[in-house]
């Protein structure tokens, strides 16, 4: 099964000189994770010339393709308009850019390189190249004025521009997204019926009130009186004590009790 292509070209620029230099803005739509899903391809095709027509044409077999992250394509722009600039050369120098590891795996003569320069040509009058290369094989470059360098650096850096407003603009997005989510679910959340407390029975309400009438128990109060009139007959009646104190007369008198 084939793969299906992810790629969404954003902007496309060719700039057609001795070789064909493209510089394209992508975006995979399949990114996800901290990378960003904008990248640049920047392609060099070298010309040739075609034997059946005689006219100069590309060879599209021998194009040399490498990846930048948007954030270096603005770094070339910079670098450009600064090489444009005669007294910056000897501040910056030449310089160069390897195959950004953050997009794709390199090494040993599969390096890629990108770099830019400013030298004399062979009529000694000073040119920008930008040039790709592959591991240890011959470089490709175009050469051109220093004012046509400084024209192509400010449409390399109205696309890094564009695409980084591009990408900030879809981030604030997905945060407005994610903030009104969060706003709806607390909302459903605050809307759920919450359970409610059973209501306040006061059951001191009768507290101020005369307290009621005591019933009537004339009946029971008869009877207990009928029964203690009882209790009160059956007792015996007390008789009279007749017998004598033990004598308590003066001296040495032992008193004994009698046994029991």
């Amino acid at each position: 099964m084939a793969q299906q292509n992810t790629l969404q070209q954003i902007f496309d620029y060719a700039y057609p000189a001795n070789h064909l230099l493209r510089i394209s803005v992508v975006k995979d739509t399949n990114m996800t994770g901290a990378k960003s899903p904008y990248f640049a391809l920047i392609s060099l095709m070298p010309g040739i010339i075609d034997q059946n027509t005689g006219s100069r044409t590309y060879d599209s077999q021998s194009k040399i393709t490498m990846k930048q992250s948007i954030l270096h394509l603005l770094t070339i722009a910079k670098y450009l308009k600064r090489l444009c600039n005669q007294q910056n050369q000897a501040l910056i120098g030449n310089t160069s850019f390897m195959t950004d590891a953050s997009r794709s795996a390199f090494g040993g003569s599969d390096q890629k390189m990108l770099f830019i320069s400013r030298q004399a040509d062979k009529n000694n009058n000073m040119v920008i190249s930008i040039g790709l290369k592959i591991g240890q094989s011959p470089a490709k470059a175009i050469n051109i004025s220093p004012g046509l360098a400084e024209a192509l650096a400010d449409v390399i850096e109205m696309m890094a521009h564009e695409t980084i407003q591009l990408e900030l603009k879809e981030s604030a997005e997905r945060a407005a997204n994610y903030r009104q989510q969060h706003m709806q679910n607390q909302g459903q959340i605050n809307n759920q019926p919450q359970p409610q407390n059973p209501p306040f029975v006061n059951n001191n309400a009768n507290f101020n009130q005369a307290p009621p009438p005591p019933a009537d128990n004339s009946a029971g109060n008869a009877m207990v009186n009928n029964f203690q009139n009882t209790l009160n007959n059956q007792q015996p009646q007390q008789q009279p004590n007749n017998s004598t104190p033990p004598f308590t007369g003066g001296g040495n008198t032992e008193v004994i009790e009698p046994p029991f």
